[in-house]
């Protein structure tokens, strides 16, 4: 074990849609690693969480963070950063803390970066319907240029920071050999078994079973990499009565969003529920009791914490099996199905059994209760080379 505390410096940003990340790292960190934490958020606006402690520093915003954090830095042992941004790729570019960079992975910074990855994100249908499939039109010969001609400049200095990190936090396995077998890490790089979603901490007084509805909850936001399209077809053909399908638009792409409502209501008719307006907490957490099933048809991991509040109330969870969170919740027991099961007919969406859902919980309580991720922590940090 480490002979002496650690200064850990963790870097992210203070908007409210990242705070749920924010206060669970802040959580698990210190049961590890108790007052040895500093947050420092960089500030978005009038969007931002507002943190309370001496252990957070905000106001900082992306134009004066850095100046800032390029003076602190040599003072930590471990520098955190939660996801990769404009903010960490420079701080890397222009100092040496690569052998200190612990890189809490998000997603999409590889995922949807055409500089690390080429594999192809979107269905058929959803490339029909945003156009995508004659390059000729001028919104394809955008996304040519866009995705494999010019980068954008963030893409690019993450393409050249990411396989510098030898140190990074994954929520499974199989992300981790994802990465590997992409070369988006360093060939040596170190992984840390890592969840923003002990239990404990985000699913609090809730050991009863809500009684959950007949809809069907489609994809998490309004961006393409849903995939909606692809599921319209395949629910199109099935009587879903009386449920109707819960799609969650509130925040994403506006342009496609309305794609989706027009295609959902065309093929769903009085069937599609789209929603579209920002919900308090506890509205959307009544919204999602509803929903005794939930379609997640994205090709690359995403929607983490969605999918794992869904089986935690006792959803019944549908992933495409191009997704490695499916291979993982696959191959630790969980009762999950694959989107291609849809087409079997109605019998498919029906509910689990009590005993499935006490089975999935039980699994989830192991596998990311604080107890485990918090020793996940100390065991990698015990081997950690910081000077």
């Amino acid at each position: 074990m480490c002979v002496k505390p650690l200064n850990i410096l963790h870097i992210g940003t203070s908007h409210k849609h990242d705070s749920p990340f924010i206060l669970a790292s802040e959580y698990l960190f210190e049961k590890a690693f108790p007052r040895q934490n500093i947050f420092f958020l960089i500030s978005g606006g009038a969007n931002d969480h507002i943190y309370t402690g001496d252990h957070f520093i905000t106001g900082y915003n992306e134009a004066n963070a850095q100046d800032k954090l390029i003076h602190m830095v040599s003072d930590f042992d471990v520098i955190v950063f939660h996801g990769l941004t404009r903010v960490h790729t420079n701080l890397a570019l222009s100092s040496s803390l690569f052998e200190k960079i612990v890189w809490l992975f998000w997603g999409g910074e590889v995922y949807n970066n055409p500089k690390l990855n080429r594999d192809t994100l979107l269905g058929p249908a959803t490339k029909q319907l945003l156009a995508l499939n004659n390059f000729w039109t001028l919104k394809g010969v955008k996304y040519l240029i866009r995705k494999y001609i010019y980068p954008s400049s963030l893409h690019c200095d993450i393409a050249k920071v990411a396989p510098k990190i030898k140190y990074i936090g994954v929520p499974y396995e199989e992300d981790f050999v994802n990465l590997k077998a992409k070369t988006a890490v360093h060939p040596d790089c170190i992984p840390l078994i890592y969840s923003y979603y002990p239990p404990e901490h985000v699913f609090t007084n809730s050991e009863d079973f809500p009684v959950l509805g007949d809809n069907i909850l489609l994809g998490n936001s309004a961006t393409p990499e849903n995939n909606h399209a692809e599921i319209f077809e395949v629910l199109r053909t099935i009587d879903i009565k009386p449920a109707k399908v819960v799609t969650i638009l509130s925040y994403g792409d506006l342009e496609y969003r309305d794609k989706v409502i027009d295609q959902g209501l065309r093929m769903l008719a009085e069937d599609f529920m789209p929603i579209t307006d920002f919900m308090p907490l506890e509205n959307y957490n009544k919204l999602l009791n509803t929903c005794s099933v939930a379609i997640m048809n994205h090709y690359r991991q995403q929607a983490v914490g969605n999918i794992l509040s869904l089986l935690w109330i006792g959803a019944k969870v549908f992933l495409s099996d191009r997704n490695t969170m499916y291979h993982f919740l696959k191959r630790i027991g969980c009762n999950i199905y694959s989107v291609d099961e849809i087409g079997v007919g109605k019998e498919a969406l029906g509910r689990l059994t009590q005993a499935q859902i006490l089975e999935n919980r039980r699994i989830l309580k192991d596998r990311l209760s604080t107890t485990r991720l918090s020793n996940n922590l100390k065991d990698f940090f015990s081997n950690f080379s910081y000077k």
